[in-house]
């Protein structure tokens, strides 16, 4: 009788761990967010979210890896830059130009995160 008790108690406490595992990486996330910290985490973090917006395709159209730009680039700048390209005015525009294939410099003007990636390049080039 009590075999049968720790079967049919199994389920119950997996459902607990899994409502734990949830909540603590609800709010892992929720400090990752937040954190200005230079981690590695971060950088992960920053990552995936550059890789679902148009600005993945930008950094590749100029010649640059997207993950040496997340791992070079300052947490702040990074940020911003996300931002701006989340609530870019110019999507349509930007969807467009970057799907002709290799857009000229001159056509991706109206980017908001343009001269903020030329300057970080030019930041992070050596001397």
């Amino acid at each position: 009788m009590s075999h049968y008790f720790e079967i049919s108690g199994a389920p119950f406490a997996l459902g607990l761990v899994a409502l734990f595992c949830a909540c603590l990486a609800i709010l892992f996330l929720l400090f990752v967010h937040d954190t200005e910290e230079d981690t590695w985490v971060v950088r992960a973090y920053l990552r995936y979210h550059l890789s679902q917006l148009r600005l993945n395709q930008l950094l590749k159209v100029l010649g640059l890896a997207p993950k040496q730009y997340v791992r070079t680039t300052p947490i702040p700048v990074l940020r911003q830059q996300l931002l701006n390209c989340r609530n870019c005015a110019f999507t349509y525009l930007c969807t467009h130009t970057l799907s002709t294939g290799q857009p000229v410099a001159n056509e991706l003007g109206f980017c908001p995160n343009l001269q903020s990636i030329r300057d970080q390049q030019t930041a992070t080039q050596p001397a």
